[in-house]
């Protein structure tokens, strides 16, 4: 009873103590000490302590043979136990014998009926599986489950576990379509039988995920690994090898789908686990190390990566022999590796000998076939045999399509590959053939993906396949000079992939905000709440910090995750990829123009350089195509965005009037990169609606000069889109209703007086500060501005004067607690913050100034590693805070960071201006732009966002602001409005862009 309870350390002395008594009162001949000598051997067996089970099981065969005779059934039944224990121990070569003697000694036993025999049959069919010789387990497994079916019927348990080893068996054949409906049969028939808390049922869990990931399907395969996990933790313990096997199955995913910080600590805890419960020289301490090794490989770390496969392959040859697939598996691995550090020499017997070891165990048709040719393809053309590579990539291409699929990401892998070496042959028209249907088939897994990771893991996901788009794009730009057809696909990977996370996160929100689920807005409320819990974690110092603050970030994972499986239930499909470049023609009038620009790492034929280009795809009324047009180097711009002097100097080097006088040729550059490129297919008074990629958010392209010394303002109505997609979506419905401000807010406010304003919203909708206090902060102090009181004072009057609503905060109102006020359904139409703004670099290049050390390495807006935590706006009181002085516990710190703005909900929220000190600025992150306030507020839901360049002067941004207003309640147009104001604000400085070009409208 204690054995079947699986507390072996109760069992032992009980069994230990009734062999001796049986030795005692019977005698070791006696037919019962046999059978107790076998009892004792299954638990040393479950105790993987081999070394005592084998002696007494041949005792037990032995005494079994003299006392019963061959015939009895115990003596069979000890032969299966023996046959067990040697396949365990992976000898192969004497289980196989006693696996089947003992199926023909059951098969002679009047019981060939019952399940005795479909037992000996399964497991003679394992060990053929185990050894890779499918041919001879297959018929096996089938007559096994027939038998099994005929003597206890499909509800028992046995029946469930036939179906899982023929399920398993079709797997390793590649055949996913027959495994499929076995292994779900199989989980129903082990749910019944013995319940979701039952070891069984977690290892059948696991099965299934197993092939959900090997067909690609990782929605479906990541929640059955986490309860496959959770199922052996409760059923068996840590402790226990089959978590250990667990883990490593988990962190296999998250290693496919980018998320290699999770992968890594599960693949060292499922190192160790084997370990400690099987011991360095089990075949599966060999496996895990293999797979460590390969994660190591992926991430670039292949120092780590060749100790662990060599020790990996010699466990495996000592453990399997050199003929086994697991051997040929870290073979192919270790060549991989070598090729990847140019050892060619050394690579390319080995995967000749993987090859043969695959062809031999899965034959020619199976997936793994085909990865290995892929491979030793790739070999073939890194040494220049291109010819041998081409026919081997062929062959492959082929094997993966028949046993995978063209969903499949291996598949698309190989397919890539192929098109690859097209281009280094210079077969061009081949490599467009084959880019454009690899292309078809990234966008089918990215909208599965999308439908179950969060934000952070879906950044992941992008920087795991980024370099495909980048490739395409490479091609594209060499191409388009020969083919103008392909420059319509360039356009449209840019459609795809600029904001596809910001716009799948919108979506999200938008789902759930209209749903009027009351479940779902629960969760999102919990969401919400532990968001910002978190955010006031991130703003103290990690001595500080919480250390539940992982569990927290685990907690608001789980409910992003819900929310999102909820809004794919609530929204229509919007697949990734749908739009076309027609799609934008079609809504372009006369006159109108759409520019996508495009940035990206260049790959040549052969390599990646370390260039970064940009282009610029325009697409008007009457294009047969998009017209790409070559731009300029990163470096090129660099050059320009890189001086020395104030933001007023800067500004004037860079954007000079016409009779400026120019210190520089700046002005002259920027035009010459980045307009006159373009100017030649473009009309004097079109509309130009321009979406920038990498560093060009970070210019006002309103104030570029031309040659002719107008501004492009003046020769063209520019209008700033993230992605010219947006032109096929309407602006919200509803008019300009109401309006919120802050400004002339006071950042010495008194903690007092700070507590006397807060007391009546505490029991509003906000989220006070976390349980922490006396903040390490830097010793900077931010000092009152008033022309912020001047602008919102202007703007209020002409509100009131449109008869608009205003609630209106200066002062010591202007508390961060009333910002998030302006949630939900309480957002208004417009919401106004004049304040001061911040944005501070990505700390990694901070170091290599040692500019950290010289500010003591305390202050954690400048530390953060999330661009979102280094950016922000100031409200009432915010010095205290910034100058380390603790805070009251139910008082936020007035520092109002854009992770925290992001988890405000303005649903109806028309615009959000950012009438503050940089608040366009961020770090730029590859084709998802600026991550700072302006993703912070896109994520929050405003349409338009008017926001800042560089560090705005006071007075004149007052001017602009109140003359914007004016304009705004007259017309209602914040396009128009905003336009006719910029207008009037060079009219008023035509010399000075720092005093009016600092500020962009986005859409």
């Amino acid at each position: 009873l204690y054995h079947v309870m699986n507390e072996y350390d109760k069992a032992l002395p009980l069994y230990i103590e009734a062999l001796e008594n049986t030795e005692k009162s019977l005698g070791k001949q006696h037919e019962r000490y046999g059978n107790y000598l076998n009892n004792l051997g299954v638990l040393y067996h479950v105790m993987n302590e081999y070394d005592k089970a084998l002696p007494l099981y041949i005792e037990a065969l032995e005494n079994t043979e003299k006392t019963l005779g061959k015939q009895h059934e115990n003596y069979s039944s000890y032969l299966n136990n023996l046959a067990v224990l040697y396949e365990n121990m992976n000898q192969y070569d004497k289980a196989l014998p006693l696996y089947i003697e003992a199926l023909e000694n059951t098969e002679k036993a009047p019981e060939k009926q019952y399940a005795v025999y479909g037992t000996r049959l399964n497991n003679l069919a394992g060990l053929y599986y185990s050894m890779g010789q499918y041919d001879k387990a297959l018929p096996l497994y089938v007559e096994a489950l027939e038998n099994t079916e005929k003597a206890l019927g499909k509800q028992h348990k046995d029946y469930g576990a036939r179906l899982n080893n023929l399920a398993s068996l079709y797997k390793g054949m590649g055949q996913y379509d027959k495994a499929l409906p076995l292994y779900v049969e199989a989980l129903e028939n082990a749910e019944k039988t013995l319940g979701k808390q039952h070891r069984s049922y977690g290892t059948l869990l696991s099965n299934l995920a197993n092939l959900y990931y090997s067909m690609g399907q990782y929605d479906k395969a990541l929640p059955l690994y986490i309860e496959a996990l959770e199922n052996t933790e409760k059923a068996l313990g840590k402790q226990h090898e089959d978590y250990g096997t667990r883990l490593s199955n988990l962190a296999g995913l998250y290693r496919d789908i980018g998320q290699k910080d999770k992968a890594l600590p599960l693949y060292i805890e499922a190192l160790q686990n084997t370990e400690k419960a099987l011991g360095k020289q089990h075949k599966d301490y060999g496996i895990h190390l293999n797979n460590l090794a390969s994660l190591y490989k992926g991430m670039g770390q292949e120092d780590k990566a060749f100790p662990l496969y060599i020790e990996a392959l010699e466990i495996t040859e000592k453990m399997l022999g050199k003929q086994h697939l697991t051997y040929g598996t870290i073979l192919n691995n270790l060549c991989n590796l070598y090729e990847s550090l140019g050892q060619y020499n050394k690579a390319l017997p080995l995967y000749l000998e993987a090859l043969e070891i695959t062809e031999k165990k899965l034959g020619k048709q199976h997936a793994s076939y085909g990865v290995t040719l892929n491979n030793l393809a790739s070999l073939h053309q890194s040494m220049g045999q291109y010819d041998n590579a081409l026919s081997l990539y062929i062959e492959a291409v082929e094997n993966a399509e028949k046993t995978l699929g063209k969903q499949h990401r291996q598949y698309v892998d190989i397919l890539n590959n192929l098109a690859n070496l097209c281009e280094v042959m210079n077969n061009n028209d081949c490599t467009l053939t084959i880019y454009l249907e690899v292309i078809d088939n990234i966008k089918k897994p990215l909208n599965l993906v999308f439908g179950f990771l969060t934000e952070k893991e879906k950044e992941n996901y992008i920087e795991s396949i980024e370099d495909y788009f980048k490739a395409y794009q490479s091609f594209f730009k060499k191409y388009s000079v020969q083919n103008t057809d392909v420059t319509a696909s360039s356009y449209e990977i840019e459609l795809l992939i600029k904001g596809m996370i910001l716009n799948s996160s919108q979506q999200m929100r938008a789902a759930i905000e209209e749903s009027g689920d009351l479940n779902a807005l629960q969760i999102y409320e919990d969401w919400f709440t532990q968001k910002s819990a978190l955010a006031r974690q991130y703003a103290l110092p990690i001595s500080e910090q919480s250390i539940q603050l992982k569990n927290w970030e685990i907690e608001a994972e789980k409910l992003e995750k819900q929310l999102i499986q909820l809004s794919a239930t609530f929204k229509e499909n919007t697949d990734l990829g749908k739009t076309t470049w027609k799609d934008i023609q079609k809504k372009l009038k006369e006159y109108e123009v759409a520019i996508e620009f495009s940035s990206f790492k260049y790959r040549n034929d052969k390599a990646w350089t370390d260039s970064t280009l940009y282009t610029a795809l325009i697409v008007k009324k009457g294009f047969e195509r998009p017209v790409l047009v070559p731009l300029f180097e990163q470096r090129q711009l660099d050059s320009l965005l890189i001086s020395d002097g104030s933001d007023a100097t800067k500004v004037a080097g860079l954007y000079r009037g016409s009779e400026g006088k120019s210190t520089t040729k700046n002005h002259k550059k920027l035009y010459d990169l980045l307009w006159k490129p373009i100017e030649a297919h473009l009309n004097e008074n079109e509309t130009v609606y321009f979406a920038p990629s990498g560093s060009l958010h970070q210019i006002a392209f309103s104030a570029i000069v031309t040659p002719d010394g107008k501004y492009l303002s003046d020769k063209y109505t520019l209008h700033q889109v993230s992605t010219t997609a947006k032109l096929l979506h309407t602006p919200k419905a509803g008019d300009l209703s109401d309006v919120t401000l802050f400004g002339g807010i006071d950042y010495n406010t008194p903690q007092q007086d700070l507590l006397m304003q807060a007391q009546p919203l505490k029991n509003e909708a906000f989220v006070s500060r976390s349980l922490t206090t006396d903040l390490e902060r830097g010793t900077e102090r931010w000092d009152y501005l008033k022309g912020t009181l001047d602008e919102v004072n202007a703007i209020k009057e002409i509100s009131d004067k449109a008869g608009i609503p205003v609630k209106y905060y200066t002062g010591k109102t202007a508390l961060e607690e009333r910002f998030k006020q302006q949630s939900g359904k309480a957002s208004p139409s417009i919401l106004h913050i004049a304040t001061h703004g911040f944005f501070f670099p990505d700390p990694e290049k901070q170091y290599k100034d040692h500019q950290l050390i010289m500010e003591g390495e305390k202050n954690v807006y400048k530390l953060s590693d999330n661009p979102l935590n280094r950016s922000g706006l100031l409200f009432s009181g915010a010095n205290t805070a910034w100058n380390n002085e603790s805070i009251p516990e139910e008082l936020e710190d007035g520092i109002l960071t854009a992770y925290e703005a992001s988890h405000v909900s303005l649903s109806n929220t028309k615009l959000v201006v950012l009438s503050a000190c940089e608040t366009g600025l961020g770090d730029i992150k590859g084709s998802e732009g600026v991550f700072g306030l302006q993703r912070a507020f896109k994520l929050a839901g405003a349409e338009y966002l008017l926001m800042s360049l560089w560090k705005v002067p006071d007075t004149e941004t007052a001017e602009f602001m109140e003359k914007f207003y004016q304009l705004l309640f007259a017309s209602k147009d914040i396009e128009k409005s905003y336009r006719e104001t910029q207008q009037f604000m060079k009219a008023k400085y035509p010399k000075e862009p720092y005093k009016w070009a600092a500020f962009v409208l986005m859409r």
